[in-house]
C-alpha cells in the first residue's frame, strides 16, 4: 500500500468505487506534475488531467470522484474539494506553505485590481 492509497484510506474512501481510482490517479499525476495550482482548481485543471489519460469526459471523471468521496465520513462536513486537498495534503508535505502562499497572494492581487479600478472610476467623476 503506498502513501495514496494509505489517504484514501484514512479519508474513507472506498477503494472499491471507480471514482477512488480516478482520484488515485489524480493525485499520482498532481505529484509528479510540476503545475503547483492543480489541486486549486478541480474542474479545469485536476479533473482534465484524470480525463485525458482515461479517455473519458471530464464529466464523468467528476461524477466519478464526487460520488466515491461521499461515501467519506468527513463528506458532509467537508465540501469534495475540501477532502481533496486534505488528501493531498496527506501525500505532499511542502502543499502546506504552497497553500499559504496562494491564499495571501490571491487577495492582494485581487486588492490591487479592485484599487486599480476605483481610482479609474474616481478620475472619470472628477473630469
Amino acid at each position: 500500500m503506498d502513501e495514496i492509497e494509505r489517504a484514501l484510506a484514512k479519508f474513507g474512501v472506498p477503494e472499491q468505487k471507480i471514482g477512488a481510482r480516478y482520484l488515485y490517479l489524480g493525485l499520482k499525476k498532481a505529484k509528479m506534475c510540476t503545475d503547483n495550482e492543480i489541486i486549486f482548481n478541480l474542474s479545469k485543471k485536476f479533473y482534465p488531467l484524470i480525463s485525458e489519460e482515461t479517455c473519458l469526459p471530464a464529466k464523468t471523471v467528476e461524477k466519478s470522484i464526487r460520488r466515491a468521496i461521499q461515501q467519506s465520513p468527513y463528506f458532509p462536513e467537508l465540501t469534495v474539494h475540501d477532502i481533496i486537498v486534505r488528501i493531498y495534503r496527506e501525500i505532499e508535505p511542502a502543499f502546506l506553505s504552497l497553500a499559504a502562499a496562494a491564499r495571501t497572494a490571491a487577495p492582494a492581487a485581487w486588492r490591487a485590481k479592485r484599487d486599480e479600478r476605483h481610482t479609474l472610476i474616481m478620475k472619470n467623476n472628477y473630469k
